[in-house]
């Protein structure tokens, strides 16, 4: 097998080891582990679906921001300064950004904050995306394109 046939495998077997909450390591030392899957995706939570697109996207070469929600005896919480409902993630390539909001499946839609933000984000010009698991095949689109 080639190198890049190689690789690809290795690639293939870290994301079952992923998808199956087993552990994986990266397929050399000093390499990214390989993105995930649309069957990844369905399966996750929405902290579980945030760190698998965050790795998804620096795969695809995006820089990455994404805040660390904390847990509170009664819910979770963001420490902020400012206006609440911040996307999830802030993603830059080139000349694109990407504003994105996160939900589970069983998430309900975003808040009107969230719908704030994304909307003065995208009249900024920054494209905007409110996205559930199984929205794999557009994030797909998104971050391997030159445009979304």
């Amino acid at each position: 097998m080639s190198d890049k046939a190689d690789l690809a495998k290795a690639n293939e077997e870290a994301v079952e080891n992923r998808c199956s909450n087993r552990s994986h390591k990266p397929v050399s030392a000093g390499s990214t582990p390989a993105p995930a899957t649309n069957k990844c995706f369905a399966k996750q939570s929405e902290a579980d679906f945030q760190r698998t697109l965050i790795e998804y996207l620096q795969w695809n070469g995006w820089k990455v921001h994404a805040e660390r929600h904390a847990r509170t005896k009664d819910s979770w919480v963001t420490p902020i300064q400012g206006d609440k409902g911040f996307p999830d993630i802030i993603a830059v390539k080139g000349k694109r950004v990407l504003a994105i909001e996160l939900k589970s499946e069983k998430a309900k839609y975003p808040t009107t904050a969230q719908w704030d933000w994304l909307e003065a984000f995208g009249k900024a010009g920054v494209e905007v995306y409110a996205w559930r698991p199984s929205d794999f095949d557009t994030i797909e689109k998104v971050a391997s394109n030159e445009r979304g």
